[in-house]
């Protein structure tokens, strides 16, 4: 009977063990939160791939120009680069626009021995969302 007890009061224990370092060892995932949407309104132009994409590294073919986010500071860009499929932003082009998306920052450019960068950085990215147009033109 003896015997029967230890045996019962060893299987206990290694199963609490067990459980032990199961639950040390469990690993739990990163918890990244969503982006966060912006609303924006501005103008949509065909961008100038000579001014916005020297590298063809992140191709835009539409910008939105004169751009004010909801609650906007005088720090917000007033251009961006838009990324969305073409069939949504050509019907758009030269209309102001209100935008729903995430905005992206661009890519920090490579400083030469100098320590600065010749090169003008991109304008940030819009991934849109929704687009919907506001005016048939765009204000001067």
């Amino acid at each position: 009977m003896k015997g029967t007890w230890l045996a019962m009061i060893a299987v206990a224990a290694g199963s609490i063990a067990c459980n032990r370092g199961a639950a040390q060892t469990k690993e739990t995932a990163a918890v990244v939160p969503p982006a966060a949407e912006v609303t924006i309104v501005g103008c949509v132009a065909p961008s100038e791939p000579a001014v916005t994409n020297t590298t063809n590294a992140t191709a835009t073919n539409y910008m939105l120009t004169n751009a004010t986010a909801n609650g906007a500071d005088a720090k917000q860009p007033s251009t961006y680069r838009l990324d969305a499929n073409d069939a949504m932003l050509d019907p758009e082009a030269g209309h102001q626009v209100e935008i729903v998306a995430v905005v992206e920052e661009p890519d920090e450019r490579a400083t030469g021995t100098s320590g600065t960068s010749t090169d003008k950085a991109p304008a940030p990215k819009l991934k849109v969302h929704t687009i919907r147009m506001v005016t048939a033109l765009c204000p001067k």
